[in-house]
């Protein structure tokens, strides 16, 4: 009986990762799982893209009601040219998030199937199909995890309250933390962890970066 035990969990360990090797299998495999989806599709998103931004199974799917949810890696939205037809996206309705880093390409079907990309210039284009078991709970952590931690995008104006307005204002002025809490009426902290907010959400890393963001975008 103990043996038969193993044996059984070695089957369902195989049968629950699916290994596709090659471009074209690959590509028709993860077009196969986009069709297949009825409700949703979870997907982190970062370079090297391999695959052609020209989804058509992806218009197709949000075209008949499928909810898309993708976390992007920043580096993407600052390609020249949008080559990844992230505004195509964004006008039709994915709901999209950028994140400084992003840990592993990713998408999750209905939350009952992963395809996992695994791109190497050195060897053959393969991916992981994961349809069930320890794993793909998982991936769907790993995702949730992921979007609950990046920012809306696109980001714009309206995405600021009058207050935030008022506090980028004051930091491109030049004023302290401690100037800016005096005007305020705040703690040192608490506007240390207002502009932290707000570099999340222009999705940089410093307050140089952030009045950049906000004078090309317009947030002022």
């Amino acid at each position: 009986m103990e043996e038969y035990r193993e044996r059984s969990a070695l089957r369902d360990a195989r049968e629950a990762v699916e290994v596709v090797i090659g471009a074209a299998e690959v590509m028709a495999r993860w077009q196969h799982l986009q069709r297949a989806a009825q409700e949703e599709v979870k997907s982190l998103a970062k370079e090297p893209i391999v695959i052609s931004a020209d989804n058509q199974a992806q218009r197709a799917a949000m075209a008949s009601g499928i909810v898309y949810r993708t976390v992007y890696e920043r580096t993407m939205i600052d390609v020249p040219g949008d080559p990844y037809q992230l505004a195509w996206s964004a006008a039709n309705g994915e709901l999209m998030r950028i994140a400084i880093d992003v840990p592993t390409k990713l998408m999750i079907f209905d939350g009952r199937a992963a395809f996992v990309p695994l791109m190497s210039a050195s060897v053959e284009p393969a991916a992981l199909v994961i349809t069930s078991g320890t794993l793909l709970g998982v991936l769907n952590w790993v995702f949730e995890t992921v979007w609950a931690g990046a920012v809306p995008f696109p980001a714009t104006e309206n995405t600021l309250g009058p207050e935030d307005r008022r506090l980028l204002s004051l930091i491109i002025a030049g004023y302290t933390d401690r100037a800016i809490g005096k005007q305020f009426g705040l703690s040192h902290r608490t506007v240390q962890r207002r502009v932290r907010q707000l570099t999340r959400l222009a999705g940089v890393e410093t307050r140089l970066q952030l009045v950049w963001h906000a004078a090309k975008h317009d947030w002022l």
